[in-house]
């Protein structure tokens, strides 16, 4: 069973589900009671070594994880979903998740605080006998730079503080929090927010948007809009022929329900190059804070004061990212397909 950190803080959890090794993933439906959202890797050996290593290593169950393993050890991945009925995707035919007889599938659940103590996550599994050709995630992050209504301070120890914001987040070091977040800015460009106010609005919007290009030529199948509280609005969209097609258009965003994988009835192809762009809207006036009495976003009153929020994983941070199930066309591209 789940049993949170001492901080109270929220974070991401990792741990090995047995006898997924030599199976081929078709679909699959997350189950927990107390997390907010669960997504699962493909790990190789050299993955499966390191998790043994680094499990229960701080005396609880699992790991501490954001990737489910170090770089190069991911073979496949799993869309994240929320707990609910639709928790889950059921693969279209031809494509799955294969699992080595030496790999594991590794199961990572986002515990927003001590609520989750006592949960016993697990997810149910389909498998195909069936040659496939492997799933990836692919995406693009777009920054996330929240102000305060009223404006911004320089003082590290005002709420309204860029560097207050960095130093809050608790899932990272505030120095790969900033690293990341100043390079999303470099990258992107700067969001853009409403004009600043004379009094706290009870809505106060920041635009941010992010363009990236397809890796390699190959076939998008699914696609998942992923952000935190404070996002009200997502879209994704792919460049055809110099306009810009929808991918994914979430014009009300709520992270309770969104926050899942949508598979297309007719999977759209990609050429290397191609542009996709992700675009967000936020809100951080005063009616998107969270409740000083149950600690959830939203409400019930009163609610926290206004401050600064930058891109992290964190729950008190915030995202924009797009995330497209994947499978490239090449070895070159990542693909993972049986020989014809």
């Amino acid at each position: 069973a789940y049993v949170p950190p001492r901080s109270g803080a929220d974070e991401y959890r990792c741990d090995i589900i047995a006898g997924a090794e030599g199976r081929t993933i078709s679909a699959y439906r997350w189950r927990s009671k107390g997390a907010h959202h669960e997504t699962g890797f493909i790990l190789s050996a050299a993955g499966v070594a390191w998790v043994r290593s680094h499990s229960e290593i701080d005396g609880r169950p699992g790991y501490e994880c954001l990737n489910g393993g170090p770089p190069g050890t991911v073979l496949a991945d799993l869309g994240s979903a929320p707990v609910g009925p639709a928790a889950g995707q059921t693969l279209p035919p031809g494509v799955g998740a294969a699992v080595p007889l030496d790999g594991a599938l590794v199961m990572q659940v986002h515990y927003s605080g001590p609520s989750g103590a006592g949960d016993r996550p697990g997810v149910q599994l389909w498998t195909t006998k069936d040659p496939v050709c492997q799933i990836r995630q692919i995406g693009v992050e777009a920054p996330v730079e929240l102000p305060c209504p009223l404006g911004v301070s320089t003082d590290p120890f005002n709420r309204c503080s860029r560097e207050f914001a960095i130093r809050r987040s608790g899932i990272q070091p505030p120095d790969v929090v900033r690293a990341y977040a100043d390079k999303l800015v470099m990258d992107c460009g700067q969001p853009v927010h409403e004009p600043f106010a004379r009094e706290v609005p009870d809505h106060f919007m920041v635009t941010t948007e992010c363009i990236g290009k397809l890796p390699a030529d190959g076939t998008i199948y699914a696609a998942h809009g992923h952000a935190h509280t404070r996002a009200v609005a997502f879209a994704a969209q792919i460049e055809v022929r110099g306009s810009w097609q929808p991918l994914l258009d979430l014009p009300v965003y709520d992270w309770l329900w969104h926050d899942r994988a949508y598979a297309y009835q007719a999977p759209i192809r990609g050429m290397a190059g191609q542009r996709i762009r992700v675009r967000c809207k936020h809100d951080n006036g005063a009616k998107k804070q969270w409740s000083l009495i149950t600690g959830a976003p939203g409400g019930p009153p009163p609610l926290a004061s206004t401050s600064a929020v930058v891109y992290g994983y964190s729950k008190m941070d915030d995202m924009c990212n797009l995330v497209l199930g994947w499978v490239a066309d090449s070895a070159q591209g990542g693909a993972l397909c049986p020989q014809k």
